[in-house]
């Protein structure tokens, strides 16, 4: 491989070559400019002191990409993408992105969230945005393409459509359970996937950091204890002989972030498929945070589909994007109009889904319960399950309805 060893020789390359630069770096397997290339050889020892030796030169690997569009990467992360989806008028829709300031440790807008209704198609969404990434489509993006080193789409669905997007020169991996259309990774797959991204953080100190604090959150004091030696250092080994003692949400948790710890890289672009599946509602919480604290120490960024309140709940109104379907079955794409960090989850969920006609089970049941009985008091001690006391709003419900009913008889 090679690098220049400063912005200058990229913003040269650029001027004296223009739009053919990249056939140029190419044939001299610029690791900046390609950062799969820069994944070969980023831990090797030789390439740190024969090509990272100045200060520049290692200014030119992390932002010559950015010099090489005319982006100034410390602007907003800020682009449009527009793309053709299903039952569209004229098959378009535009969604804008904000991830702010990516390199600033303080980002609030590093997740953005798209969230609504089974089918309106929030997965359709951004498996074309990944394919428009990897595939270089500038058209597809205005005011011009954003500038991502590498894109990992991770997946725990299987019915997800980042496995078929074929890989050019853009750095993209696909972390999901699909092998093709109609067949799924084998477990045994699937734990070669994980050794190797083992493998990858083993060799890197920082990761190895990163991972032992990620699992320190999310695991059970015994078990992290069995998963890290004394240096730190995770044992694969130990994980392979305690995997089935472990939760499907725990091996769920433990293969995500492993695979995004081991194969990120800074200024990277996640997109991960409904994050919630096989997560109760505190590991959602904690999974949401890991990926902010994984993000902040790549200055990297991440759009999370997902049908969970609590991923909403996480994030600023400004990071919501609600997709639905209109009358004629076109897809809408809407802002929050409230705001959503630290709001009540019945609140969110109202916003986003709206007030279903159905009546709610419980409702069903309470009145049930009022037309058999003859007073308050019934209610309340057929409803009260070891001296736990009711809610103030299911109090109130109650005293609703058995008033309306003393109404009606009077």
């Amino acid at each position: 491989c090679s690098l220049g060893q400063s912005l200058e020789y990229y913003k040269n390359i650029k001027y004296y070559l223009g739009n053919s630069y990249r056939n140029a770096l190419s044939a001299l397997r610029d690791a900046a400019c390609f950062s799969q290339i820069c994944d070969e050889f980023a831990d090797d020892p030789i390439f740190k002191i024969s090509l990272l030796r100045e200060r520049d030169a290692d200014t030119a690997l992390q932002f010559a990409q950015y010099a090489l569009a005319g982006y100034d990467y410390k602007a907003d992360r800020e682009f449009v993408y527009r793309t053709n989806m299903p039952y569209a008028p004229n098959n378009a829709v535009s969604v804008r992105f904000n991830f702010g300031q990516v390199y600033d440790k303080d980002n609030l807008d590093r997740i953005i969230a798209i969230i609504g209704n089974n089918g309106v198609g929030k997965t359709t969404l951004l498996s074309k945005l990944v394919e428009s990434l990897v595939s270089r489509n500038a058209n597809d993006f205005s005011p011009q393409m954003p500038v991502f080193s590498k894109v990992i789409a991770a997946s725990y669905s299987i019915f997800d459509k980042f496995y078929n997007i074929n890989q050019t020169s853009y750095n993209y991996l696909y972390c999901g359970l699909r092998a093709s259309e109609n067949t799924l990774l084998t477990e045994k797959q699937l734990v070669e996937r994980r050794k190797e991204s083992s493998l990858l953080i083993k060799n890197n100190e920082r990761r190895c950091r990163i991972l032992l604090n990620c699992m320190e959150k999310i695991m059970p004091k015994d078990i992290f204890e069995e998963l890290f030696d004394d240096t730190g250092e995770f044992q694969e080994n130990e994980y392979i002989k305690i995997h089935e003692q472990l939760s499907s949400g725990q091996k769920m948790l433990m293969n995500l972030i492993i695979n995004i710890i081991g194969n990120i890289r800074p200024n990277t672009l996640l997109i991960i498929d409904e994050p919630e599946v096989h997560l109760h509602p505190r590991g959602i919480t904690e999974f949401v945070a890991l990926v902010d604290k994984i993000c902040r120490d790549y200055d990297s960024c991440c759009i999370m589909a997902t049908h969970s309140p609590i991923v909403i709940q996480e994030l600023l109104s400004r990071n919501v994007i609600i997709m639905d379907r209109d009358v004629d079955g076109s897809p809408i794409v809407r802002p929050m109009r409230l705001e959503s960090m630290g709001e009540n989850l019945t609140t969110i969920t109202q916003e986003i889904f709206g007030r279903d006609n159905n009546e709610p089970i419980y409702i069903k049941k309470i009145k049930r319960l009022v037309g058999k009985s003859s007073s308050l008091e019934d209610i309340i001690n057929s409803i009260q399950n070891n001296n736990v006391p009711i809610s103030m709003p299911l109090y109130l419900l109650i005293d609703k309805y058995f008033t309306e009913k003393k109404d009606d008889k009077s």
